[in-house]
């Protein structure tokens, strides 16, 4: 290993074979003095390395001022005093004229009285002058600033607003607000008579309300429906039905083979006695074992041998 010396920001530094900078930024920087060479900055006067031949600042902090408070590109906007309160300001420009004043308020107090008109605050109730055409409802940011912090309407957290008619905070709650306005919509109609509104969950018990006045929805939520349809899917469940009716088709009455798998049309299915379509619930009294071609060409209609439910 050779001991080497950086050209670029003198450091030392051990190396195998020759190398003239320490690192890759070095070794960029040395390429960039040696092809644009050093430069100063014309808007703070410091020197600096360009990275483009076209370079005129070193950051991009001094091009964003440079070109904010410039008159054409060629002169930089100097600090005069206000003639109203004598407060210094850079005299930038302002549709295509350079202010004279530093804030709305000394340029009103100076125009004719004919140009200006009185205003009434829409926060605090004061009253203030304003110049022709100046459409400013309120007296000064702090009261704008108060008029658009509102409570949301369903969280009852406090927002900035982006306009005085929003109601809620955000995308969550003003998806609440929709389906709140749905059911009331609903029941203006008069549609939600002989059916429930407020519901028990069958999985955990919870009470909700059903969306648009639904009666047969018996789950809050799709986690609760999704851990009890998985229940009565899993194959313990379904056993019991089998055990219970001595695998005997309850449909046509003959034998179930044990052997013959979905979709064979003789394998083991498990049919609703009261179709769940026609309100029946997804219990076990409610099932009973059936072939699988049995099951099928009854459909969603009641059992045959009459709608008996069978003991659990």
């Amino acid at each position: 290993m050779k001991t080497l010396k950086c050209k670029e920001c003198g450091r030392s530094f051990e190396y195998p074979r020759k190398k003239d900078c320490c690192s890759t930024k070095c070794r960029d920087l040395n390429l960039r003095r040696r092809k644009f060479g050093i430069r100063q900055c014309e808007q703070c006067g410091k020197d600096y390395i360009p990275k483009r031949e076209t370079s005129r600042f070193c950051s991009e902090v001094c091009t964003l001022d440079y070109g904010r408070y410039v008159l054409q590109g060629r002169e930089k906007a100097e600090e005069i005093p206000c003639p109203v309160c004598g407060k210094l300001f850079r005299a930038i420009m302002d549709r295509g004229k350079r202010r004279q004043y530093c804030s709305k308020e000394c340029y009103v107090a100076v125009q004719p009285l004919v140009q200006s008109f009185e205003r009434v605050c829409m926060t605090c109730g004061t009253k203030y002058l304003t110049a022709e055409g100046y459409s400013s409802e309120y007296c000064s940011e702090g009261c704008k600033k108060a008029a658009f912090t509102l409570t949301c309407t369903i969280c009852g957290k406090e927002y900035e607003a982006q306009n005085r008619n929003q109601v809620v905070c955000g995308e969550e709650c003003r998806k609440e607000k929709d389906r709140l306005c749905s059911i009331e919509s609903y029941c203006k109609k008069d549609r939600h008579k002989n059916k429930t509104v407020i519901g028990k969950c069958k999985k955990c018990g919870k009470q909700f309300i059903n969306k648009y006045g639904e009666k047969r929805r018996i789950y809050c939520s799709d986690k609760c429906s999704k851990a009890h349809s998985k229940k009565l899917r899993s194959k313990k469940f379904k056993a019991k039905v089998f055990e219970r009716d001595g695998w005997i088709c309850q449909i046509c009455g003959e034998k179930i083979n044990k052997t013959y798998y979905y979709p064979h049309p003789k394998s083991a299915s498990v049919d609703h006695i009261i179709p769940v379509s026609l309100g029946g619930p997804d219990e076990l009294y409610n099932m009973q074992a059936a072939h699988l071609i049995c099951n099928i060409m009854k459909g969603n209609n009641p059992s045959p041998n009459g709608d008996q439910l069978r003991l659990a």
